[in-house]
């Protein structure tokens, strides 16, 4: 008792203490919100459980439908995956949690779905809305170079964004984890995983981050970056999405037998599929393709939005059957921020 008394003063004993109703979680929940329409997005309305559970952070996922008013909202877990504190509430426009920019409304971090079936505990304090306010003004100030940054604003090309002027120093530089002999004249680089990816995407930041949106906040991208950006559709070009296995390499399959000498069920595998799926990964296409070109001096960024819904398209259809690559429609936005790989 005395390990938590601290916590317990904090008003955090929900933190290992379950309620007593923690499996029940309602079917639908009411929301009342009492603000006038000027201050945002009024959050107020019925939410109902999504349907669909596995792709949502502990299958938590209530939705308030679109009236032709109001926008669709969702009220979904944010998970903290450092587990230095319990998953929390939010209320957002998207149904991805990690877009900070959709998030409306952030509840309390001892708050549960659990609550909303007692009547005790279903006026909740401390919500912290968020609202997004335009700025009256901003300067950014950058150093003097010889970059020259441009993008194509309507195109069907995947080049995002492009920047030319790059010395021999930058180039060897950007290509140190991937071409350290310079023999390349085209470099993919490396930006996603592992150490080498670390290394390369710190080069990058200090390199380019800052002419890339300085070039974006005055002349923008064929893509829309602000938090209120439209959905665009995605077309698949050949293949359904969902169905590329380039894209989404397939996994090594397994059998279980029945070993007789021993008296239990054993798995088997064939050898060398786990090596052959782990490459596959790493020859997979990124959504972002970063080339750096020794004979342009140049440093190209190519968005691939195919990707990405072949990816969302898999997890909606894989093990339920075939044919459901037809009726799933993906729409796919981008947006303005950077996590580290």
């Amino acid at each position: 008792a005395k390990k938590f008394g601290a916590a317990n003063a904090r008003g955090e004993e929900r933190r290992w203490i379950y309620a007593k109703n923690w499996m029940e979680w309602p079917e639908e929940i009411m929301v009342t919100d009492s603000r006038d329409p000027s201050e945002g997005v009024l959050l107020g309305g019925k939410y109902v459980r999504a349907g669909c559970k596995q792709t949502f952070n502990q299958s938590a996922c209530w939705i308030r439908k679109n009236n032709g008013v109001d926008p669709e909202l969702y009220l979904l877990l944010k998970p903290q995956v450092a587990r230095t504190g319990p998953d929390y509430g939010i209320i957002s426009t998207s149904t991805n949690h990690d877009d900070v920019s959709s998030v409306l409304a952030f509840l309390p971090r001892d708050w549960q779905p659990c609550d909303a079936l007692i009547r005790e505990k279903q006026d909740i304090q401390k919500v912290v809305i968020s609202n997004w306010a335009p700025l009256p003004g901003m300067t950014c100030q950058a150093s003097k170079s010889n970059f020259v940054v441009e993008a194509p604003t309507e195109d069907v090309s995947p080049v995002l964004i492009r920047m030319t002027g790059l010395s021999e120093s930058d180039m060897n530089d950007l290509c140190l984890r991937d071409d350290p002999d310079g023999i390349k004249t085209e470099v993919h680089l490396s930006v996603h995983r592992g150490a080498k990816a670390q290394q390369t995407v710190k080069r990058y930041n200090l390199l380019c981050a800052a002419p890339f949106l300085k070039f974006a906040a005055a002349n923008g991208l064929k893509y829309d970056l602000t938090p209120v950006a439209s959905w665009n559709l995605a077309k698949p070009k050949e293949i359904p999405f969902g169905c590329c296995r380039k894209t989404v390499p397939e996994r090594p399959t397994e059998t279980w037998y029945f070993n007789e000498e021993r008296g239990t069920w054993e798995r088997n595998s064939e050898p060398g599929a786990s090596r052959r799926y782990f490459i596959a990964l790493q020859e997979a296409p990124q959504c972002f393709d970063f080339v750096v070109n020794r004979s342009e001096n140049s440093l190209t960024v190519n968005c691939h939005p195919e990707v990405a819904a072949h990816h969302a398209a898999f997890s909606l259809i894989e093990g339920r059957g075939k044919g459901l690559e037809r009726d799933v429609s993906v729409h796919f936005r981008l947006l303005a921020y950077q996590e580290d790989p």
